[in-house]
């Protein structure tokens, strides 16, 4: 923050606001790391000698399930004033910037979610990580690589033409990949246009331990719930998101915004003022701009903020590969929610638009990858069916002029010959 103060202060909630979320979330993990040291102990004795500790018996008992509630009175963290203000606020906040439909889960702390979260900051091996999850959640939980969670909705292999609704119900929670097609074609004769609505994404929100996450033909922006689905599963490595229909530029200013394909270079630069082409944080275009998909820093921050107020969040993104088709992209997003230690891969595989993009210094060893035109996905469209009878017509032609068309079904049987007569290929119009 110290480094692009500009863009921190041109963030919705302010510089002050994020740097006291950075302290929370430091305490949070410090009391995630002195609770499962003591757990620990507390199941495993290794000190067996009394002047080397006190003995198993003797060591006070925690509770095994911990509440958001109850989780910062281990560390006293309620005494320091700038920590519960920052609780306060972000839970008040958190009404504000959710939509009118959200509804928050049980305030239970998922404990898993928190130390693999604070992974980092303990510092201890994979295997103690693991065993502290076992201690410490008794709730069963599928394993990522069971049976049931493989082969349905994969990025390999998504659902097609996916409508929300029951479908939710067929997914397991516990899924660690997930692809979803949210295409579906438009047919004049429906009263509505048959896109998905914002709201059938809610679900996704819902999912804990999501590794990898693509969501393809989409026809309107769905950030709103997506960007919190990932705050919410800080094991999402790989993001794939893909709009049906590329980006429209309207605006004379936005004229040097090229096209990100075969021959484009990012800029160079390492500093720009911040900017904002967004509308209200929805994932659109400014409409005074153009139309289309933008990634949105706003969208992204809204979704922070509603993720933190239902469990401890990490400070930026882990995501270590995102791929985009149909979107305008700027540098502010990677600069403020994206982890500089984890990112490594930026993949632009169709109709994306530079509105002034440019990684910081500590991003320098990012990857930017473009699809070649035949790695281009193929877009699925609704089946078009022809009625000969109805949609046939013979056209006459007098000097290459159209003077008249005629319906199949009034066609004489000379004429309809005449089309099959060898001399035919001869004759013109």
């Amino acid at each position: 923050m110290e480094e692009y103060p500009a863009h921190w202060k041109s963030t919705l909630m302010g510089v002050d606001f994020w740097k006291d979320a950075a302290a929370y979330e430091d305490e949070v993990a410090k009391t995630l790391q002195r609770a499962l040291t003591l757990d620990l102990h507390t199941q495993f004795p290794f000190n067996m000698g009394t002047e080397q500790g006190p003995r198993l018996q003797d060591v006070p008992k925690i509770h095994r399930h911990l509440s958001a509630v109850e989780l910062p009175t281990i560390s006293g963290l309620r005494r320091r004033s700038s920590v519960k203000g920052t609780t306060a606020r972000i839970k008040g906040l958190a009404r504000h910037v959710r939509t009118p439909s959200f509804i928050a889960p049980p305030s239970t702390l998922d404990l898993k979610l928190s130390l693999d979260t604070t992974s980092k900051v303990v510092g201890d091996s994979k295997s103690t990580t693991v065993r502290a999850v076992e201690i410490l959640s008794r709730s069963p939980i599928t394993p990522i690589d069971s049976p049931i969670t493989s082969g349905l909705a994969t990025p390999v292999k998504p659902i097609q033409f996916f409508r929300g609704g029951p479908s939710w119900g067929k997914l397991p929670r516990s899924k660690a990949t997930l692809g979803l097609d949210l295409f579906s074609s438009i047919e004049e004769d429906k009263k509505d246009d048959g896109i998905l609505a914002i709201i059938e994404l809610k679900p996704l929100c819902e999912f804990r331990n999501l590794r990898s996450l693509k969501l393809t033909g989409m026809l309107r922006s769905y950030q709103v719930y997506i960007w919190q689905a990932v705050w919410q599963n800080p094991n999402l490595g790989a993001l794939h998101l893909a709009m049906a229909l590329e980006p429209g530029i309207l605006s004379i200013q936005s004229t040097e915004w090229k096209q990100i394909k075969t021959g484009w270079k990012m800029s160079g630069k390492q500093y720009a003022d911040p900017v904002y082409y967004g509308q209200y944080g929805t994932g659109e275009l400014n409409p005074d701009i153009g139309y289309g998909e933008y990634l949105d820093k706003y969208a992204i921050e809204k979704a922070k903020i509603r993720a933190m107020a239902m469990g401890p969040t990490s400070k930026r993104l882990g995501i270590k590969t995102i791929s985009l088709s149909g979107f305008v992209v700027d540098a502010d997003p990677f600069l403020h929610w994206f982890d500089p230690e984890k990112l490594r891969t930026i993949h632009f595989k169709a109709h994306c638009v530079d509105a002034g993009l440019w990684l910081p210094r500590n991003m320098r060893n990012v990857t930017i990858r473009l699809s070649m035109p035949f790695d281009l996905e193929a877009v699925p469209i609704g089946i078009v069916t022809l009625n000969l009878l109805k949609d046939l017509n013979m056209i006459t032609l007098e000097k290459g002029r159209k003077v008249s068309q005629v319906a199949f079904e009034h066609w004489d049987t000379e004429e309809w010959d005449s089309l099959f007569s060898p001399m035919s290929r001869f004759t013109s119009g």
